[in-house]
């Protein structure tokens, strides 16, 4: 009886201990980041004065590649879906450097460099950025500035609006893209939920 006991003490001692499998975060976990990320962009940025706002970090949605400015309670909220998204190895989206100035203005915060420079003369056309595949995709760009992602067969208008926006051109003084300008204008694109959009490096 005292074998019969040793010998399964010691098979339970050899037994393998259990594995524990982490996936990676799937692509309908990003989505849903992305979904709640829009959301909030969409429906804050109320404010009574310059100090209820503040910027935002970009890099989760197409729809705010660069970031932008929202009431602080808001901001907050972004913060933590961003850091989500980067935790859960999701696309990364580039953007070029951008001035955030935080302000109210008619009871929305905005940047107060963006209203001076207009960037939305420069937006393309939701029509424009339309894709069924990686292939349809490419860029235009002010030089290292303004990268913006549109379809191929609109790319001469897309750049010409960039060009008559006002915004400022950069010369790429190093390269800050692949293409032979040093620039990512031309360089391949990305299609991602049938929108053009910026390419994580």
């Amino acid at each position: 009886m005292r074998s019969a006991v040793v010998v399964a003490f010691v098979l339970a001692c050899r037994s393998p201990a259990p594995v524990v499998v982490v996936d990676a975060a799937p692509a309908s976990s990003c989505a849903s980041v992305v979904a709640s990320y829009d959301g909030l962009v969409a429906s804050g940025g109320a404010c009574a004065s310059d100090g209820d706002c503040e910027c935002f970090q970009g890099g989760v949605s197409p729809k705010s590649a660069c970031g932008g400015v929202t009431d602080r309670a808001t901001a907050a909220k972004l913060e933590t879906l961003r850091a989500d998204y980067e935790h859960g190895a999701c696309d990364a989206l580039i953007c070029a450097g951008w001035v955030c100035t935080p302000a109210c203005r008619a009871g929305k915060c905005v940047s107060a460099s963006d209203v001076a420079a207009a960037p939305s003369a420069s937006a393309p056309s939701a029509s424009w950025t339309a894709c069924s595949s990686d292939a349809d995709c490419t860029y235009v760009s002010l030089g290292c500035c303004d990268t913006t992602p549109v379809n191929r067969a609109h790319v001469a208008d897309a750049k010409r609006k960039l060009e008559r926006s006002g915004r400022p051109y950069c010369p790429p003084k190093t390269a800050c893209g692949p293409s032979a300008d040093g620039t990512w204008a031309g360089a391949p694109g990305k299609c991602s939920g049938g929108s053009c959009v910026l390419r994580s490096r």
